[in-house]
């Protein structure tokens, strides 16, 4: 009896010990996850470039007096947006968004009818948007594409771990026939 008593008694030591051991490991295995983790994947930048047929509606406002009989197909709708999107882990900045429609002008007075454009720059999220309407009469994709050949996007930034990055976007890459 006085064995058995023994057993029980190392069984229970045995059992705090081996629970104590197990909750050290889960305890280091969680610490060292936090460690280890993969950095954020900063910053979140979306570019997007497109280029689309116009509805009845929208034609029906386009303002096309002095063309010698214009056509829905002879106007696009260009779309292009820009979103970064930051944590506080970047120290610094510099994003350069081209002037679409004054790179459309520069070449060609005729192709840039109308359109709108919209900016946010606050400290963590950049937005750009250019909705606008061109003229294209003549125009495949390929000579629509070449308008915006040179227009790029870049974006540079510094991290707190003072490590700098620089991003370079090519619209002429990026465009999306719709």
């Amino acid at each position: 009896m006085h064995t058995e008593n023994k057993d029980k008694s190392i069984n229970t030591h045995l059992n705090k010990y081996m629970n104590t051991f197990v909750a050290g490991i889960l305890l280091l295995m969680l610490m060292s996850m936090l460690m280890f983790r993969s950095p954020l994947k900063d910053p979140e930048i979306n570019v997007s470039f497109d280029v689309a047929d116009l509805s009845e509606e929208e034609f029906a406002s386009v303002g096309t007096a002095g063309l010698n009989n214009p056509q829905i197909q002879d106007f696009k709708k260009v779309s292009f947006s820009f979103d970064f999107k930051q944590s506080d882990n970047i120290v610094s900045r510099s994003i350069s968004i081209p002037d679409l429609p004054a790179i459309l002008k520069s070449k060609d007075e005729e192709r840039y009818w109308y359109g709108s454009n919209t900016k946010q720059d606050n400290k963590n999220i950049v937005f750009y948007q250019y909705d606008f309407i061109m003229y294209t009469k003549g125009l495949d994709e390929k000579g629509i594409t070449d308008y915006f050949h040179t227009a790029k996007v870049e974006a540079s930034w510094v991290t707190k771990k003072e490590k700098h990055i620089e991003k370079e976007i090519m619209l002429k890459d990026i465009i999306q026939f719709k």
